[in-house]
């Protein structure tokens, strides 16, 4: 692959940060490690990238995730009303950065295509080169680079042998860390609600929301 960084090596890091932000911005897809898995990202507000994220997974409509470099990034994102609002604030600080992905409506004058339906699905990762991308570019539209049902790509070059020269930067960084399946917390409707229980658990959620349902 051409344009593979191994962020742990400084040189490479530099470059292929800068790299992968400029890519993005262009609507390019780059490889990045997102706690448990590889994932795709691009600029959220490229039209070009998020068709290209639906055109990979041939899913034309489908609403693309987005990471934030922060929490407060998702208050120009997502519209938390109700009891929402407070729990999706406890959540992001305890949470956060790390495997929550909080599901609420998105803010209706964004200028971007990520959500046709109207929600938007947030998260804050936890590699901190990762964060230092979506410092420098912004909300980021996502996706795995493995399908749903299948296991994540160990490395990036089981990535490069699912979707080749799809992604224009490939960021190596090292082994991704086990079990960090996101768990995801459902808002859209005012009422925070356990949709997926992953690495954080029903109990540790409740602990923090004790009306989660």
């Amino acid at each position: 692959m051409e344009h593979r960084y191994h962020v742990g090596d400084p040189q490479q890091r530099e470059a292929g940060l800068a790299h992968a932000v400029s890519a993005a911005r262009r609507g390019e897809l780059v490889v990045v490690n997102v706690d448990g898995a590889h994932a795709l990202i691009t600029d959220a507000f490229s039209h070009v990238g998020v068709e290209r994220i639906r055109t990979l997974r041939a899913r034309p409509g489908m609403n693309v995730p987005v990471l934030v470099p922060r929490a407060s990034t998702v208050d120009g994102l997502a519209w938390l009303t109700g009891d929402a609002d407070p729990a999706a604030r406890t959540l992001m600080r305890d949470c956060w950065p790390g495997p929550l992905t909080i599901v609420a409506p998105a803010q209706p004058s964004l200028p971007w295509t990520c959500t046709p339906d109207g929600v938007v699905a947030v998260r804050m990762p936890m590699h901190p080169w990762t964060l230092d991308i979506l410092r420098t570019l912004g909300p980021a539209a996502t996706v795995p680079t493995h399908r749903a049902g299948e296991a994540p790509h160990v490395d990036v070059d089981a990535v490069w042998e699912a979707i080749g020269a799809v992604a224009s930067v490939y960021l190596d960084g090292g082994p991704l860390l086990p079990d960090q399946t996101s768990s995801i917390v459902d808002v859209t409707d005012g009422t925070p609600r356990l949709t997926r229980e992953g690495a954080f658990t029903r109990a540790h959620l409740t602990n923090l929301v004790p009306d989660l349902g």
